[in-house]
């Protein structure tokens, strides 16, 4: 999953883990899980299904590794917003 640390992202990465798949999630480097943790302990069991979520660093504008990353999954949700694309980083978690 691509834009996991952000709301939307957040709230489908929950969801995702609670049906029981295997989560790996893209962030970046700099990124700030806690928000994205703050979202899963808004629901039941939000702790327990945080600690099985797989985090990859990367970036998702950099080829590099992305291929790889994509190549060993079976399903992609990507849910990084276009602006955050193509206007550069202002703003984007």
């Amino acid at each position: 999953m691509t834009g996991a640390t952000g709301l939307l992202g957040s709230h489908l990465l929950y969801f995702l883990a609670v049906s029981g798949h295997s989560v790996s999630a893209l962030r970046r480097k700099q990124s700030r899980l806690e928000d994205s943790r703050a979202v899963f302990l808004q629901y039941p069991d939000g702790e327990k299904y945080w600690n099985t979520i797989n985090w990859v660093e990367g970036d998702v504008v950099q080829k590099e590794g992305l291929a790889e990353y994509v190549r060993r999954a079976d399903y992609v949700y990507h849910c990084v917003p276009l602006w955050c694309l193509f206007r550069g980083r202002i703003g984007c978690i």
